[in-house]
């Protein structure tokens, strides 16, 4: 991606970050499913409590929720440092990891105890997938030319 916003070819800049972003969505969801779908079976492979079991599937359950907008969160945050816009990209990597997680681990806690720290780093995920998209459309719409526009402009 880098290569061809430095050459000007926003065009397959673009599509190469489409292609990747859905094949990284698409295998996303298919583990989300996979996960969902066999969670107690994944868990038992590494654990033989059923009591322990359970909890671990509900634990595993939540957590892969974030699974698909890291597919599409982590391409953006590369896109972003690709085209040499580093505030974008660091606003959305500090969001995913640091400002956001340790507040909302003792809010969640607290809230929702056992449960609560489960759905963090979803909850992280959605908001900084809030933040990448945000940046993505007013990069778009700064471009005079439909694509984005370069850092600085």
């Amino acid at each position: 991606m880098a290569y061809n916003h430095a050459a000007g070819n926003h065009h397959r800049r673009a599509q190469a970050f489409r292609i990747g972003s859905l094949m990284s969505f698409g295998f996303a969801v298919l583990c989300l499913v996979c996960y969902e779908a066999f969670a107690t079976p994944l868990v038992s492979l590494f654990i033989a409590d059923a009591a322990t079991v359970r909890y671990g599937a509900v634990f595993l359950r939540c957590m892969v929720t974030a699974m698909p907008m890291m597919a599409l969160c982590y391409p953006m945050i590369i896109q972003f440092q690709a085209m040499g816009r580093a505030r974008e990209s660091l606003v959305c990597s500090i969001l995913r990891k640091g400002v956001l997680d340790i507040p909302l681990l003792y809010l969640m806690d607290a809230l929702f105890p056992l449960y609560g720290c489960m759905w963090v780093q979803p909850i992280v995920d959605a908001i900084s997938l809030a933040a990448a998209l945000w940046f993505y459309r007013a990069i778009q719409r700064g471009s005079a030319a439909g694509g984005m526009a370069p850092a600085g402009a």
